[in-house]
């Protein structure tokens, strides 16, 4: 039988499925629609799998079309020919051609005959070929990390390590798809004839990033090379490819529990190196919180087990002046490696020709020191093999936790994260995108936690009234497990929620307690929590989240580039905060899928550390009344792109400014 033409109907669905309107019957419209085949049908042999060896049917090519209009794919037989038959009802010039990959007639292609000349299309080998081959010329290309060269009637592949193979030939004789019905078989009967009957083989393709599963290791292939995943169990199997991969759920099941027939100890196998770690920083200059930071990176490098050469920390100098302007530098007395780079050294042209960053002299803000970050971080990896997590801390950070016990609220080094974040790694391969958790002072705006404070205050303060300064200070009955007990603007906190009480050392009297609380409160100016810290909370599964702030760990080389972090200043010089909430949002959950997991670490606001005006001696209205614009400005372009509405900016930041003059009304009342 030769290549069928389609029904009107099936014809527009496996359009729709390709996300294509309009064809035009020349180069530039076939390579249009190979590269929205090769990204809405994806490769894999669960069928071949599922039929375990059995006697096969071969189905014909219009049931086969009718399965790819919902996305099912398959190997070459399932991928290829019923494209071949879409082309055909479209009014190219196509028939059936066969390849050899080990055997003659063991890969399926389609010839398409065009003004041109004649060209080869394949869109079912599980590799990134993003355009038709000329048939009789020469083509070389390379596309995420991979390169080819095609030679009149052959595939060559370059192996990342400078090896040279032959991927296959093709012979351009047409031929039916009833004669390749022998090969299918054997694919399907014979684990002899080729690689789909020994072990799992997936692949999906996008514009930034493929995917491929082979046997227990996912494989990602994006800007930066390849970051390789450990797949340890049927269960993460599972997620990677019903979630990451998109394959369909009942195939998939199906397909793992033949393959756990055959071979139970497949995920068992699954050996990868342990991943190195960089942590990347940038400091506006707090050179101390840095030091304690760095020190608390030594101490937890040793009790998470990992050599020296395993962990590397580059550090963002976001200042007006450095030391290491045009000369990067090292710290020479840790322990791991630890470089320094300024930013005024890293060039953001292209991020402003894009429209993402205004103008700026150092410090730079948030979202541009955030671009600047990741240009270091890329030239710190380029070319150094291996798997590597990235870490993004603030220089405010340090590895402990606040721990609320018996013996009160503590500060202690006792969960190992970089030994976590490895783990992490490990058991989530679907999972590319880190979000951690805090202790200390919670990573808002101070002056969104003044008004649940002042309550405290008074609280406190009418219960010490009440006791002898001599009298003993009870541990306060507060409920830290409250989601966001520490913000004022999260639902109904400051309405129903329960003051709570200055807890103080242990064992304190009340005349103490009083005094420590006095030394204590003027830190609530500039963010801190005196009342309500952020304190250790029991163990949670990972779960979706946005609260995207200066604590991320990159899973995944291509995750780096997940998305950009805007800012935008207006025309009053406002520039907004809050880019790591819009790089949180602009993710593609369907390619890089972020969770958040419990990654404690330590934040602390120190006196005129610069994260608040409030923290600077002589702070100005103005200058307060801009950093809060800044924030309501952010926030509201948040809040539109979450709720997929962009025009809705002006509406979200009027609610997001009402809500701040309310709660500085409260303030002053207060």
């Amino acid at each position: 039988m030769s290549v069928p033409v389609l029904p009107d109907a099936l014809r527009d669905a496996y359009l729709r499925r390709l996300g294509v309107s309009q064809v035009t019957l020349d180069l530039a419209g076939l390579t249009a629609l190979q590269r929205a085949h090769l990204h809405r049908v994806p490769f894999h042999n669960l069928a071949l799998l599922i039929n375990d060896r059995r006697p096969y049917r071969v189905p014909s090519l219009l049931e086969i079309a009718d399965e790819n209009t919902r996305g099912v794919g398959g190997t070459c037989h399932l991928t290829t020919p019923p494209f071949a038959a879409l082309l055909r009802t479209l009014g190219f010039s196509v028939t059936l051609i066969a390849g050899a990959v080990r055997h003659p007639g063991d890969h399926l292609l389609a010839l398409v005959q065009l003004d041109e000349g004649d060209f080869i299309v394949d869109v079912g080998n599980g590799q990134p070929y993003p355009r038709p081959f000329p048939l009789g010329e020469t083509l070389c290309w390379s596309v995420l990390g991979w390169t080819f060269r095609w030679v009149g009637d052959a595939l060559i592949r370059r192996l990342p390590d400078g090896r040279v193979r032959r991927v296959y030939g093709v012979d351009p004789r047409p031929r039916t798809w009833d004669s390749f019905a022998d090969a299918i078989r054997a694919h399907h009967e014979r684990p002899d004839f080729g690689p789909f009957l020994a072990a799992l083989r997936a692949a999906r393709i996008t514009e930034d990033v493929m995917l491929t599963v082979r046997d227990a290791t996912l494989t990602r292939y994006g800007a930066m090379g390849a970051s390789p995943r450990p797949i340890e169990s049927t269960t993460a199997a599972r997620r990677v490819l019903t979630g990451l991969l998109q394959l369909d759920e009942k195939l998939v099941d199906d397909a793992l529990a033949a393959q756990g027939r055959r071979r139970p100890d497949v995920f068992a196998s699954a050996e990868l190196a342990a991943p190195r770690v960089l942590v990347a920083v940038p400091t506006i200059g707090r050179e101390a919180q840095v030091a304690r930071m760095l020190e608390s990176l030594e101490r937890d490098r040793v009790a998470s087990g990992l050599r020296e050469d395993e962990l590397e920390v580059v550090i963002l100098e976001n200042v007006a002046s450095s030391a290491t302007r045009g000369a990067p530098r090292r710290d020479a007395e840790h322990a791991f490696s630890v470089r320094r780079y300024a930013a005024l050294d890293e060039s953001l042209a292209l991020e402003r020709e894009l429209g993402l960053l205004p103008e700026e002299t150092a410090p730079l803000s948030i979202g541009a020191a955030r671009h600047a970050l990741l240009r270091v971080v890329t030239r710190t990896l380029a070319g150094r093999a291996g798997s590597w997590i990235v870490w993004m801390l603030d220089d405010d950070q340090h590895l402990a936790q606040l721990a609320q016990d018996e013996a009160g609220i503590r500060e202690r080094a006792g969960v190992p994260l970089l030994a976590e974040v490895r783990r992490i790694w490990r058991e989530h391969p679907d999972i590319s995108i880190g979000l951690g958790t805090f202790c200390g002072d919670p990573p808002i705006p101070g002056f969104a936690t003044w008004l649940g404070q002042l309550r405290d205050l008074q609280a406190t303060l009418e219960a010490m009234s009440a006791r002898a300064p001599d009298e003993p200070w009870p541990r306060p009955k507060n409920d830290w497990g409250i989601a966001d007990y520490y913000y004022d603007h999260a639902g109904d906190v400051l309405e129903t929620g329960r003051p709570y009480l200055y807890e103080a050392t242990p064992g304190a009297t009340v005349g103490r307690a009083f005094a420590e609380l006095a030394r204590a409160w003027p830190a609530v100016a500039r963010g801190s929590h005196v009342t309500r810290p952020l304190v250790l909370q029991p163990p949670r599964p990972p779960r979706p989240s946005i609260a995207r702030g200066g604590h991320v760990v990159f899973l995944d080389r291509d995750a780096l580039f997940a998305a950009p972090y805007p800012v935008h200043r207006g025309a009053d010089g406002v520039v907004t905060r809050r880019a790591d909430s819009l790089a949180a949002l602009l993710v593609d959950p369907s390619i890089w899928r972020c969770r958040e997991f419990d990654l404690p670490v330590l934040h602390s606001r120190r006196p005129a550390d610069g994260s608040s005006p409030m923290a600077r001696a002589g702070c100005e209205d103005r200058e307060l009344a801009a950093f809060v614009e800044s924030q309501a400005r952010g926030v509201a372009m948040a809040r539109a792109l979450q709720h997929d509405a962009p025009r809705e900016v002006g509406a979200q930041l009027s609610r997001r400014r009402s809500l701040h003059l309310a709660s500085f009304a409260q303030t002053r009342a207060a």
